[in-house]
């Protein structure tokens, strides 16, 4: 397999071009492909196309996985609207009436 590496640094290829380093969680991904990689018959078009199709698959992942998350994130915010929309706030001082027509206030209820 072929070497790959990460860094935040530019490889030794772009350093002449004077790119900073950059800070946040970016940086450059190299592969080294070495001649045994490389002989045999159809290798070398079968590592050039995978190369090259490497960034459509890395970026295929990223956008299912942001879809997955933006999905998740939708179901709880409606479980969450579910149970807000369950709960009933409490009467603040509500009178009761008797058959008779006599009102109290029941012990333990706001508004005492």
């Amino acid at each position: 397999a072929p070497i790959v590496s990460f860094t935040p640094r530019p490889p030794l290829e772009l350093q002449s071009l004077n790119i900073k380093e950059m800070d946040a969680p970016l940086g450059y991904l190299s592969i080294a492909v070495d001649k045994r990689h490389l002989d045999g018959s159809g290798r070398l078009e079968k590592a050039v196309g995978l190369v090259a199709s490497y960034r459509s698959y890395v970026m295929y992942h990223v956008k299912c996985t942001k879809s997955n998350m933006h999905s998740r994130m939708r179901s709880n915010v409606n479980s969450w609207l579910q149970v807000l929309n369950r709960a009933v706030p409490d009467k603040i001082a509500a009178e009761k009436k008797t058959i008779s027509g006599r009102t109290f206030k029941r012990a333990g209820t706001r508004g005492d």
